[in-house]
């Protein structure tokens, strides 16, 4: 039989634990000073189950000992990994130690504590969790998905960022930085702090000069094998796929993100000489608006989601140098590319053929 559900308890989340691990950081301060609370942080769990049942204990001990002066206390414990893992909770020890933890919790005889957890996983079929998770009050932090509102305003934020730094990104370099990082805070905040301190007289960021900087992730690359293609760029095309292929990257799964990109390209182009799609410059960003009467025409992500503006934006600022015959085409030969890899043999020799023949038409 389970204890009764813990009080008190606040647990940070998600697929961007960074985020999770700032937001867990400034709720932990806030609660301090508006509560008088002092804080006694915890750091991890270890990396082994003999050092997360220590951490376990010391977690229980900060709870159930009575602090100084009577005042309330805060424990942070930062880092975890135990909730997102299953093989923890078979350790009959560290098992009567969480139980204990719980009962603890669940008491809510003292006002001493609150628990703030930034748990970097949270398994929510752990059934040791359940008491844990009935009442806790649990923000997640969640990386940006493409496409959506939220990659937009990010975005713009970014960019807002490089311009109190004292740079003047020229356009696209702000979404080229975000994907370059996989849109991860954690490394933006990295380059960021970089940035703030590169001694350079010049002050536009380029592309090219960004990229000296910039370690690029896999989601860098896959978009910016995407931009080189629509672009007609082939060298930088041609990198950025032998890249992706040396890391296992999927031929089928890079020419099916090839494809939706070509094919958007194309509507935009169609939408736009229709007079459905217009753009507008906000600072070095281009947004893309369309007519109403035209959305159904545009494709929707798996979350049911349109394109956001930004996106659109920027298919339809590179759609819009070539004639819609040469994008008809382009989609000819992508579908041409998704046919044949499901039907023949050697994927990366037709993938790279592809995109020889791709860059040709849209150079």
């Amino acid at each position: 039989m389970g204890v009764a559900a813990p009080k008190g308890v606040h647990i940070f989340t998600g697929t961007d634990s960074y985020a999770a691990f700032q937001a867990s950081k400034a709720f932990v301060a806030q609660q301090a000073v508006q509560h008088q609370l002092e804080i006694e942080a915890y750091d991890g769990d270890g990396e082994s189950g003999e050092e997360a049942l220590e951490q376990l204990k010391a977690v229980w001990e900060a709870l159930v000992t009575v602090p100084l002066f009577g005042k309330g206390r805060i424990v942070w414990w930062k880092h975890v990994d135990l909730l997102g893992a299953s093989v923890f909770f078979r350790n009959p020890a560290l098992l009567r130690v969480w139980q204990n933890l719980l009962e603890v919790l669940s008491q809510g005889t003292t006002p001493y504590f609150r628990l703030v957890i930034h748990a970097r996983a949270l398994d929510r079929r752990i059934a040791a969790l359940k008491d844990l998770l009935a009442n806790a009050m649990i923000t997640r932090c969640d990386r940006v998905s493409p496409g959506s509102e939220e990659e937009s305003d990010e975005i713009a934020q970014l960019e807002e960022q490089l311009q109190k730094l004292g740079w003047e990104p020229e356009p696209g370099v702000s979404e080229w930085l975000f994907w370059a990082t996989g849109g991860d805070r954690g490394l933006l905040e990295q380059e960021l702090a970089k940035l703030a301190v590169y001694p350079s007289g010049d002050r536009r960021l380029t592309r090219t000069f960004a990229a000296t900087l910039v370690p690029v992730s896999r989601g860098g690359d896959l978009w910016g094998y995407c931009d080189a293609v629509l672009a007609g760029k082939l060298d930088e095309a041609w990198d950025s796929l032998q890249r992706l292929l040396a890391l296992g990257e999927s031929e089928i799964g890079l020419a099916s993100l090839l494809a939706a990109q070509i094919r958007l390209a194309a509507r935009t182009a169609c939408l736009r000489e229709a007079g459905l799609l217009r753009l507008v410059r906000r600072g070095s960003t281009v947004l893309a608006e369309v007519d109403p009467s035209a959305r159904a025409l545009l494709v929707r992500s798996k979350s049911g989601e349109l394109p956001s503006p930004w996106r659109l934006g920027r298919i339809a600022t590179r759609s819009q140098r070539l004639p819609i015959q040469r994008w008809v085409r382009a989609v000819e030969r992508v579908e041409w590319l998704l046919r044949e890899l499901v039907t023949q043999d050697l994927p990366r020799v037709l993938l790279e053929r592809a995109t020889l023949e791709l860059c040709q038409i849209l150079s």
